[in-house]
């Protein structure tokens, strides 16, 4: 009985890190500037990326990223998302596929909201 405690508190921990956890060495963009060669991911829902798009984006939400991995080649990724919980999904995902995360950009950040602002 202890090992059947142990190894569920085990799996409920592992679930935790993997949401709630923060990545080490993928900076945050406060200011989104997109070079040659980059590649922009956006995890948001559809709903939510087309109602507020990003130029130059590919949408793929997080519920699809999985199965559409092949579609994401070997570029510099920035990943785009609402919160804190889809950038760290999305960028877990992505780095456990091989691929390099250079950055993200969370939606619902103040700065963002001063970047996209009209002038």
């Amino acid at each position: 009985m202890l090992y059947i405690g142990i190894g569920l508190l085990i799996i409920a921990l592992y679930f935790l890190y993997a949401r709630y956890f923060p990545i080490y060495g993928v900076p945050c963009m406060e200011h989104l500037t997109i070079k040659e060669g980059v590649l922009l991911i956006d995890v948001r829902d559809y709903i939510d990326a087309s109602s507020d798009p990003i130029a130059g984006s590919k949408n793929i939400p997080l519920a699809y990223l999985k199965r559409n991995i092949q579609d994401v080649v070997g570029q510099e990724i920035y990943v785009i998302a609402a919160d804190r919980l889809e950038k760290n999904i999305g960028i877990r995902l992505l780095q456990r596929n091989g691929l390099k995360v250079a950055g993200y950009k969370l939606t619902t950040c103040k700065c963002f909201e001063k970047v996209n602002s009209p002038a």
